[in-house]
């Protein structure tokens, strides 16, 4: 009973250090380029409402715009956060001109764009909204269902190093996972097979690659704390897809988020990971063997977790 509470004690004691850190960390304030990244798609998303209030959106708008200067104005900017805040704006700005052009704050927001030359350079393919038809997102149910059905967590991976290429396609396909406004904070750490067994004692899945999946917490704000977890975690699910369509095999791990981990700061160290990303998730890659075993891993059928509510 006493070891028993002794371990609750420090588990506590070590969840108010994690708490602690990361608030830490955020109270250092959100990146500049993840607040524009935010700031544009709750535009993107207002320009996609069916039916927007009036006058919607000229606080984020004039906000936004403030921040791309700011942004613009660093010795080493962040070129594609400056790109889709500058298109973004350019088409919240289009759109009030057809909807409401007689808006007082429309012609203020108008000449502070203009004062500013902000828009200078706008490429519309970073931002605004695209028209899409149902006909170009519907699938085939059978091939989705066997991308679904074949994939599974792979032990056993065949001894040829995988294809950088590959890799690189499946993540970016990966990119394509929901984002919190799109502030896109994970990132991917690669370490060799061999690496990995020098700072853990071991490869015992004969994987070619082991893929350090981080999330920047300065992406988000206090009011958002842990969601760089969520973030990262959907990203590494759609992650695990786009590696199997690839023909790359992949094995998930959890990562010890708030216990402290040695691994975890060896992994920190070697790969160099900044302070304001955290460690979520590590997963296994490699090619596929021609046979090789999977736990069967029975899943619990759809009506049995959908709950329906008159």
């Amino acid at each position: 009973m006493r070891m028993g509470i002794k371990s609750s004690l420090k588990m506590t004691l070590q969840g108010i250090r994690h708490i602690n850190k990361n608030i830490s960390v955020i109270k250092s304030g959100q990146k500049t380029d993840y607040d524009i990244l935010q700031t544009s798609h709750r535009l993107e998303k207002g320009l996609c409402i069916r039916e927007p209030r009036k006058a919607w959106g000229y606080d984020k708008a004039d906000r936004l715009a403030g921040l791309i200067v700011k942004e613009s104005r660093k010795e080493h900017p962040d070129q594609m956060a400056v790109q889709i805040g500058k298109a973004v704006l350019s088409a919240y700005i289009a759109s009030k001109e057809a909807a409401e052009p007689e808006e007082p704050k429309l012609a203020a927001l108008k000449a502070k764009v203009e004062a500013g030359k902000i828009l200078r350079d706008c490429d519309s393919r970073f931002g605004g909204t695209l028209l899409i038809k149902k006909e170009e997102v519907l699938q085939d149910a059978a091939a989705v269902d066997h991308l679904f059905n074949t994939r599974h967590s792979v032990r056993d991976y065949d001894d040829t190093p995988v294809d950088p290429a590959k890799l690189e396609r499946a993540v970016a396909l990966a990119l394509r996972a929901p984002s919190a406004c799109n502030r896109q904070a994970s990132q991917i750490y690669v370490l060799s097979g061999e690496e990995r067994a020098k700072i853990s004692g071991g490869n015992s899945y004969h994987a070619d690659k082991y893929l350090i999946i981080t999330g920047n917490m300065r992406a988000f704000h206090m009011g958002e704390l842990n969601d760089w977890i969520v973030s990262s975690s959907i990203f590494c699910g759609y992650l695990s897809l786009a590696l199997h369509a690839v023909g790359i095999g992949s094995c998930i791990f959890r990562k010890d988020i708030i216990k402290d981990s040695e691994y975890n700061d060896s992994v920190r160290k070697i790969c160099r990971i900044p302070e304001d990303e955290q460690i979520i998730l590590e997963m296994a890659i490699g090619n596929y063997k021609e046979e090789f075993p999977v736990p069967v891993s029975y899943r619990k059928t759809a009506k049995e977790i959908l709950h329906y509510h008159d």
